[in-house]
């Protein structure tokens, strides 16, 4: 039932919805958190323009972060971590983000890692709990520009609601337990 319902959705469905449906069904998974948020950002990214992407949650050290699960479309390492004032600003507003030329973005003027990491455009979401950011998930393009518009940022948005309220309802499992 659950293959037909699945093909169901893909034949009669917008791309994203599928996606968005097969997120769910992996966060529901009680399996190891960073395994199904690697599953997930895999299964996202797949179907974005993007080159890149990353999901970073905060630790309690010190109000830190850590990067999660990485992405990259070449299958290469992506250990850097994303761009800290992109970071820092939808954590600090808890709106997404989207920037078709990081580079020239007066937004981003003078961020180092824009230029280092050669970020052409990027999208960034909160990941929301019913109370707190409690990370982003990020896609890039490196180098150039790219066609993210607002109705791939309103499904990074919407895939982050869902990973933060997941992430929020382990942390509540754990404190109960």
């Amino acid at each position: 039932a659950r293959k037909l319902h699945e093909e169901f959705l893909e034949q009669h469905s917008p791309e994203y919805f599928a996606v968005l449906y097969k997120t769910v069904l992996l966060l529901s998974d009680r399996s190891q958190l960073d395994q199904v948020l690697r599953q997930v950002l895999s299964l996202v990214m797949e179907s974005l323009p993007a080159e890149r992407g990353a999901i970073v949650v905060r630790t309690d050290k010190l109000h830190g972060h850590e990067i999660a699960a990485s992405y990259s479309a070449d299958g290469e390492s992506y250990e850097h971590p994303i761009s800290k004032t992109l970071r820092d600003h939808v954590l600090g507003t808890r709106t997404a983000l989207l920037t078709r030329d990081a580079k020239n973005d007066p937004r981003f003027a003078g961020s180092d890692s824009v230029i280092r990491d050669g970020i052409g455009a990027a999208m960034c979401a909160p990941l929301c709990g019913s109370g707190r950011a409690l990370g982003v998930i990020y896609a890039d393009t490196c180098e150039g520009t790219s066609c993210f518009d607002t109705k791939e940022l309103e499904f990074l948005s919407v895939v982050g609601h869902v990973i933060g309220m997941a992430i929020e309802n382990r942390l509540l499992d754990e404190a109960m337990v």
